[in-house]
């Protein structure tokens, strides 16, 4: 047995996120490539994290739209321990987690291999990972 509880020989799958109900859109858009976010049908704010309502006037009917992924780095840390005491993100270490300034008008967080500095022009795009595991 190894760090974690991981057999040798083993490899630990990354967890899966929980997918809320008011996030499906969010997630079917990572599956085509898309940084889709959340747009008020009342009063037009586009909204990220995803939420149930309108951070704004509290309307509940909210649709779906995509972001141009184009923006600059805000901020950043560099990751040098294991996140979550998962050995899954063990190989990734060092990373750059990022806050990402869009063009849109709103901040995504973003974990990446990226050493760019603050203000460093970004475009967003998704990487396929191997299937992880709800465990």
């Amino acid at each position: 047995m190894s760090r974690f509880g991981i057999k040798e020989g083993q490899e630990a799958k990354k967890p899966m996120p929980y997918v809320a109900p008011f996030a499906e859109g969010f997630w079917e858009g990572t599956k085509l490539g898309e940084l889709r976010v959340q747009l008020c049908t009342k009063c037009g704010h586009k909204q990220w994290i995803p939420r149930p309502a309108c951070e704004e006037c509290g309307n509940r009917h909210l649709s779906w739209v995509k972001s141009n992924g184009r923006g600059h780095i805000y901020s950043f840390a560099i990751i040098r321990q294991v996140v979550m005491n998962s050995p899954a993100f063990e190989k990734e270490i060092p990373y750059a987690l990022s806050i990402i300034e869009l063009e849109d008008g709103f901040s995504k967080e973003d974990g990446s291999r990226n050493d760019g500095l603050p203000y460093m022009r970004m475009v967003f795009k998704f990487e396929s990972t191997a299937t992880g595991s709800r465990d």
